[in-house]
């Protein structure tokens, strides 16, 4: 009996500190599954060729990915503007500035250097335009780029000077100052229309002052503008009228004597590049613009260095032309003034009609616009080339007369476009050549 109530005893127990059993989860939708990591994949090398696969691991990285690290070549552009133009379409934006240097360095004027970097990746270009100071920080999740200074380096912003008030260190004007009852009262002139309605008022006995005062102030007017002819005609004396009279009419005689006016000199100094002097040239002559003929050719013999001095004295168009009998390279070099655009340019086209103009507009849409116009053709913008539009500047363009094929390859090199045309309707075409 003892025995059995033992039993009943540890059999409770044991059951009592029974666990319960763990839930047994659903499995997974079959639909739904994880990818697997996207690992490189090494080239493959044969005895001929070396295979190189395309890696999936590789394109993740987007700041890796090789472009052609091409700018528009514009005035005013920024390191800011540089780097956006680099990073459109690719997916990765410029963050917003965090501290002084970084805005600062955006704001820096871009080196013309940096505006065709050849073949690179993204990273590499940024990191070029970026420079030693600054290191290149990624942001994976939000895709975005920005730079902070490398240690030892310092960019501090300007303080500000307390206690400093602009409208106390500001000149007075005429309308603030405010002259004494005593100096307004004796810069007031009596005039002889006053002098002569005071004396109506007054009476014969003040009619006769103001008489007198009237010739008084008469003749000293008539002295203070004698001693002004000589101050502002040349002379600095302050003798009587007469004398200065006389002064006058004899600088007055030396002013007038005809200067023959001296002939110009253009000179090519030895060693420097024919492109060069050409450039010099046409400033020293007061145009405003100049243009090259964008021929490979042309432009390889322009930059030819001067084995001597080069001489010729007289005008521009004279000194081309000297120029271009002295050297034989030189031979087709032509020039072809336009005054009305206080433009010049050089061409080898001797003896063929050319056309110039001012390529206009702040965007290369406009610019496109204006350009097709001037070669009297239509450009259809419907067909044309749909993504963001690229900030531009104003250059002159001379090409063969109504060569709108050259005049396009010019306007679109820096950029990732390609000109199309229908001769039979003259319309033109812009397609994107390489899209990123």
């Amino acid at each position: 009996m003892q025995t059995r109530w033992l039993m009943c005893s540890l059999a409770g127990v044991l059951v009592g500190c029974q666990t319960p059993p763990e839930p047994v989860s659903a499995p997974p939708p079959l639909n739904i599954r994880i990818a697997p990591d996207l690992s490189a994949q090494s080239a493959v090398y044969t005895s001929r060729y070396v295979t190189e696969r395309p890696a999936g691991a590789n394109m993740t990285d987007i700041l890796g990915v090789p472009v052609e690290a091409r700018l528009p070549v514009m005035s005013k552009m920024s390191v800011k503007d540089g780097m956006e133009f680099l990073l459109s379409g690719s997916g990765v934006s410029l963050r917003t500035p965090t501290s002084y240097a970084e805005s600062e360095l955006y704001a820096q004027p871009l080196p013309l250097g940096q505006t065709d970097m050849g073949h690179m990746s993204l990273r590499q270009a940024l990191q070029v335009m970026g420079g030693q100071a600054f290191v290149l920080e990624e942001d994976v999740v939000r895709r975005q780029v920005g730079f902070r200074l490398k240690y030892g380096y310092v960019w501090q912003a300007p303080k500000a000077v307390k206690e400093w008030s602009a409208s106390a260190h500001r000149s007075p004007t005429p309308q603030s100052a405010k002259p004494s009852t005593e100096s307004s009262a004796s810069a007031i002139m009596m005039t002889p229309q006053l002098k002569q309605s005071l004396a109506a008022q007054s009476g014969s006995n003040v009619a006769s002052s103001s008489s007198a005062t009237a010739k008084a102030a008469t003749s000293s007017q008539q002295t203070m503008l004698a001693q002004s002819d000589d101050l502002f005609g040349g002379g600095v004396s302050t003798q009587p009228s007469r004398a200065k009279a006389s002064g006058s009419k004899a600088s007055t005689a030396t002013r007038t004597t005809p200067v023959k006016k001296a002939q110009v000199a253009y000179r090519v100094h030895a060693g420097e590049s024919y492109r060069s002097a050409l450039t010099r040239w046409a400033y020293k002559d007061g145009n405003r613009h100049l243009a090259f003929a964008q021929d490979e050719a042309f432009l390889d013999t322009l930059e030819e260095k001067a084995a001597q001095d080069f001489v010729k004295t007289g005008s521009l168009a004279r000194a081309v032309a000297a120029l271009s009998a002295s050297q034989a390279s030189l031979s087709s070099l032509t020039l072809y003034p336009k005054p009305s655009l206080n433009l010049v340019a050089f061409h080898p086209w001797r003896g063929e009609r050319v056309t110039t103009l001012m390529v206009t507009g702040k965007t290369l849409q406009a610019a496109v616009k204006s350009t097709t116009e001037h070669y009297d053709w239509h450009w259809d913008t419907d067909a044309s080339w749909a993504v963001d539009d690229y900030p531009f500047s104003a250059y002159p363009l001379v090409t063969r007369e109504g060569d709108i094929s050259a005049a396009m390859a010019v306007l679109l090199k820096p950029y990732p476009l390609k000109a199309q045309r229908l001769d039979a309707t003259k319309t033109l075409y812009i397609k994107e050549a390489t899209p990123l």
